[in-house]
């Protein structure tokens, strides 16, 4: 259970337990003897220092070098620090290498055992395919996918699966898919050309989506009443008898009420029974009520034994109204920062094991796939940030590593393909909670609740969590925490105050402690993004779509996306050679924060005989200038707004003046007063700070960022600067006076009318 802080118990003991540093962890899962090369030069590893540092033998000055965790970790992101090995995957014959099967134990291990045995034959097929085309290229040929390789390659795996067979017991037999035709090869290999995660990518459909319950809600109310009434008055407790008693109970109810509820299987009531196991424990110990406020619903859901093995994540909203904080040392600036905002929200990722925060996306963003992966790419880097940002801070955010399975819920950002993709990309698993069930994630909903009672309440501007806990409060009037202050605070509340306070549900341990702990197993440390994924340093936070490239570039949502480069790739790009004037399939990576640029690459099923795997990229810009730094969301509501006004947002003047006029707009929302109209200092449900760029860039930068850069580059508060610094104002052109660049609105309500036409969001209005 957690404890709920008061005032006068915000920090915990800190001679309790020694407090965790990042340079605690190690930094990779290195073994003695290891060599590792540090600015091309080859280092052994020897060992790590107990809150300490990493120690290397430096072969080339014959000298021993020490290197702490955060130096290490600066050394990879700047490409100075590789580990022989560590490359891209390739494919090699014996597909039951050590070191082939690592990649895989991310999520496949997780799945039921059918469907992975399933998987593993139609593996079979595709690694010999693979390793055809593989064998074919390097004697400088080519291995076409075709009909006829791959009937040649069923024939091949069928006669060595008939030899391994007869060699081997009943039980260690293999079983081939009834349907393996050759059409059916060559989708399985365009699967893997397409995901890359080998036998993960083969699974059936069934076995990765969830499934709602077949069985109504009613039944498994009453398997629950049924536990509850049992435990009282039964020591002999068991999934039998309360099978029997459910059976009973339900045939009683349809008889009473005329309805036809079904019997539910002994299976079935003995996984919730399970579900019950610790509540039920406790209820037997100490009684129904201790059980109750003890664990509520967590204890239907057993921990992991591990960290990283699941990750729950989940979006939340805050109860508090902060204040902008301020754009520069201007009037407008120094206005802005005393005006309450909306209400924002949080999407954290939690471990499950340690209870330990991962990371986490503080934005304007109302849900959404954009705070989703911003949330996933925190929680895997490693936090450095925070000590050099903020060095008063007693401690580091130590969580980081790629999960072996995420949670989360039914929400549309969460089930999308995008997401599922993403995480793909990384090798990270996934599992939906029951649609409904709060209590199928848990463990992030009572942290939600746990940071509303112990940190949001007390902060001037909180609205409490009704009207009852509000009072005669006035939370938009009495905002006084500017963002940057929130987002420094909310670092400090978790590491020194939630990760070093013992918890009663962690065996009375910390979630640093727990943490700490198991980075350091040399069985399960935390696992950073590979060679290959650093190198492509936005892999998580982009969407993939699918688009042709023709000789006037590529199109996407209004934008042109054109360079020489891409049409180089043109030249000889697809299985048919030189393409002439035909369009060419082509993959985009689109950055959600900014849309100016993209990724691109040729489709890999159209690759011939699977050649550049995986596909080489390439970056190409959009032509239009003022979508940099665009995020998806602001780029939807310019096109929309113009659409609206009947003009086309791919004409660059256009679509810089419907920018620019929402942006205005955002800022009178927000309490600015432009050209002597009075300021609306209205609730937009997080409209006007998401136009204007607040809290986009993450935790790591202040949170007013991208709003200066967009004031910087239109030039829009010079007269405010130069007011300033020194109180001259250069007078203005005639040309300039007559239409500034921020006069382009005569409409005060276009916002709050724009707002409410719109459809492009899904935003909770609210009135103070």
């Amino acid at each position: 259970m957690n404890i709920v802080l008061t005032k006068n118990s915000m920090q915990p003991d800190p001679g309790a337990f020694p407090l965790g540093k990042l340079d605690d962890l190690m930094a990779d899962d290195l073994k003695p003897n290891d060599v590792v090369m540090i600015d091309e030069v080859a280092h052994k590893f020897l060992m790590k220092v107990p809150q300490g540092p990493h120690l290397f033998w430096n072969g080339h000055e014959e000298k021993q070098r020490a290197l702490t965790t955060t130096e290490l970790f600066k050394l990879m992101d700047e490409r100075r620090y590789y580990r022989p090995g560590r490359e891209a995957p390739t494919f090699k014959s014996d597909i039951h290498e050590a070191e082939h099967r690592q990649r895989l134990e991310v999520a496949y291990n997780l799945f039921r055992k059918e469907p992975k045995r399933k998987a593993e034959a139609r593996w079979l097929f595709v690694s010999e395919f693979l390793n055809r085309i593989k064998n074919a290229e390097a004697n400088g040929g080519q291995y076409a996918r075709n009909e006829d390789n791959a009937k040649a390659v069923i024939k091949a795996v069928e006669a060595e699966v008939e030899r391994h067979n007869q060699q081997v017991s009943a039980e260690d037999k293999i079983e081939l898919p009834r349907n393996r035709a050759p059409r059916s090869v060559l989708r399985w290999v365009a699967r893997e050309f397409n995901l890359q995660i080998q036998e993960a990518g083969l699974l059936h459909g069934n076995a990765v989506t969830p499934r709602a319950r077949t069985l109504p809600p009613r039944v498994f109310e009453i398997i629950g009443e049924q536990i509850r009434e049992m435990v009282e008055f039964s020591h002999a407790l068991g999934p039998l008898k309360i099978h029997t008693r459910v059976k009973d109970k339900i045939e009683k109810e349809n008889a009473e009420r005329g309805t036809s509820l079904p019997v539910p299987s002994y299976s079935t009531v003995n996984n919730e029974y399970r579900r019950y196991d610790a509540w039920v424990r406790m209820a037997k110990k100490e009684g129904v009520a201790k059980a109750d406020l003890e664990y509520g619903s967590v204890g239907k859901n057993p921990r992991p034994k591990r960290i990283l093995d699941l990750v729950e994540i989940d979006h939340h909203l805050f109860d508090l109204h902060p204040i902008p904080g301020q754009l520069g040392e201007t009037t407008l600036g120094l206005e802005l920062a005393q005006k309450g905002l909306d209400r924002f929200w949080v999407c954290l990722a939690l471990d499950v094991h340690s209870g330990y925060p991962l990371g986490f996306a503080i934005t304007f963003e109302p849900g959404g796939l954009t705070p989703a992966l911003m949330c996933i790419d925190h929680a895997i880097r490693p936090k450095t940030y925070v000590r050099e940002r903020w060095p008063d801070i007693n401690g580091d955010l130590m969580g980081f590593g790629k999960p072996v399975k995420v949670r989360y819920d039914n929400a549309k950002e969460f089930v999308s393909l995008q997401l599922q993709q993403n995480l793909a990309r990384i090798q990270v698993g996934f599992e939906l909670s029951v649609p409904k069930k709060p209590n199928s994630k848990p463990y992030v909903e009572r942290h939600f609740g746990t940071i509303e009672q112990d940190f949001v309440h007390w902060l001037k501007g909180s609205t409490g969590s009704g009207p009852q806990d509000r009072g005669d409060r006035r939370p938009q009037h009495e905002a006084a925490i500017g963002l940057d202050d929130f987002n420094m605070l909310f670092h400090q509340y978790l590491i020194e105050v939630y990760a070093r306070r013992p918890q009663e549900d962690l065996d009375y341990e910390t979630p640093e402690q727990r943490w700490i702990r198991g980075a350091n197993s040399p069985s399960h440390r935390p696992r950073r993004l590979a060679q290959h994924e650093l190198d492509r340093w936005d892999l998580v936070t982009t969407i993939e779509v699918d688009a042709v490239a023709t000789d006037e570039g590529v199109t996407w949502r209004k934008l042109k996306y054109r360079s020489d480069e891409l049409q180089q790739l043109r030249r000889t790009g697809g299985a048919h050679g030189h393409r002439g004037m035909k369009p060419t399939p082509v993959t985009l990576r689109i950055p959600l924060l900014d849309v100016s640029k993209s990724y691109v690459s040729l489709r890999s099923d159209e690759l011939p005989g699977g050649r550049a795997f995986p596909p080489a990229e390439i970056l190409v810009r959009a032509e239009n200038p003022h979508v940099e730094g665009r995020t998806i969301w602001q780029h939807e509501a310019v096109c929309d707004f113009l659409r609206r006004q009947k003009k086309d947002a791919s004409n660059v003047a256009d679509y810089k003046q419907g920018f620019l006029r929402l942006f205005e707009n955002a800022l009178r929302a927000m309490g600015a007063k432009l050209d002597d109209k009075k300021p609306k200092v209205k609730l937009t449900g997080g409209q006007a700070p998401r136009i204007a760029g607040l809290m986009l860039d993450g935790p790591a930068s202040v949170s007013t960022v991208g709003a200066r850069k967009i004031i910087d580059r239109y030039d829009l508060l010079k007269e405010h600067d130069e007011e300033a610094n020194g109180g001259q104002v250069v007078a203005e052109p005639a040309e300039r006076k007559k239409r500034s660049v921020l006069d382009v609105s005569d409409d005060e309500d276009l916002f709050e009318n724009f707002a409410n036409r719109t459809n492009w969001t899904h935003d909770i209005i609210e009135d103070d």
